[in-house]
């Protein structure tokens, strides 16, 4: 019988997998390379900065933007920063989607990695929207607004556990 894992393990998983790239000062090409194919857009960037701010917050949330910039500004993440292929001189522009040209709406104060949704496109394009959780999904309206609002949040993987008890 199937047997539903938490998404917030494989997330913490995830995350601690793209923070040790981060963190990691050998093989450089290859890593930085890797942390790069994981941040290719803004809001997986964005998710990614939200998630690096947890891991060194206690896995606490910014609680606005302000603090959330000022954490990503500081020189220790700098190196962060440039693996991820963000221009720390124009921060802004990563708080912006690419397929609409707007702002993402970021949910600030979400504590704890995991399931939850926390950027959000806020026009998306032919009436679809996308909103980062783990990865970027692409949601229509009535799924984009449960997401915003807390009301719905990601389903937990299943994964196959040897036999059946």
């Amino acid at each position: 019988m199937p047997r539903l894992v938490p998404r917030r393990f494989v997330v913490g998983r995830l995350a601690i997998l793209i923070i040790a790239g981060l963190l990691t000062g050998c093989g450089g090409d290859s890593i930085d390379a890797r942390v790069a194919a994981l941040n290719s857009t803004n809001i997986q960037k964005l998710y990614n900065c939200y998630s690096l701010f947890q891991h060194y917050n206690g896995y606490r949330a910014p609680k606005d933007e302000a603090e959330f910039k000022e954490f990503l500004l500081r020189p220790r993440y700098a190196k962060n920063l440039s693996r991820m292929q963000i221009d720390p001189a124009n921060l802004d522009a990563i708080f912006v989607s690419e397929r609409d040209g707007e702002p993402f709406r970021i949910r600030y104060g979400v504590n704890g990695l995991g399931d939850k949704a926390i950027v959000f496109e806020a026009t998306g394009v032919e009436g679809r929207r996308l909103v980062a959780m783990q990865e970027a999904q692409e949601l229509d309206d009535a799924e984009y607004e449960a997401h915003w609002s807390g009301k719905k949040r990601p389903k937990a993987y299943e994964v196959q556990q040897g036999e059946p008890e």
